[in-house]
């Protein structure tokens, strides 16, 4: 049995992502963190919360990631709340 590894390689500006997998299929990827951050607040449709913030960034002062979205302005004494 031979097992191949996914093949993966970034355009020359670093924005995008290219993957081929051993079926063939080819993706793109964004990695332009402007459109990822868009995109993910489309699909959440909200900011985190202060304890979702604090599980994956710790001590990092509250900073909202969609910052047209309502998000709690006292998470802390670094709060960012405008």
């Amino acid at each position: 049995m031979v097992i191949r590894k996914p093949k993966q390689s970034t355009n020359p500006d670093g924005q995008r992502l290219a993957s081929g997998s051993v079926d063939k299929t080819v993706l793109i990827w964004t990695l332009d963190l402007d459109k990822l951050s868009k995109k993910a607040c489309e699909v959440a449709g909200r900011n985190l919360t202060c304890e979702e913030w604090q599980q994956f960034f710790g001590d990092e002062p509250y900073s909202p990631i969609c910052p047209d979205l309502p998000y709690p302005k006292d998470c802390g004494k670094n709060a960012k709340a405008e």
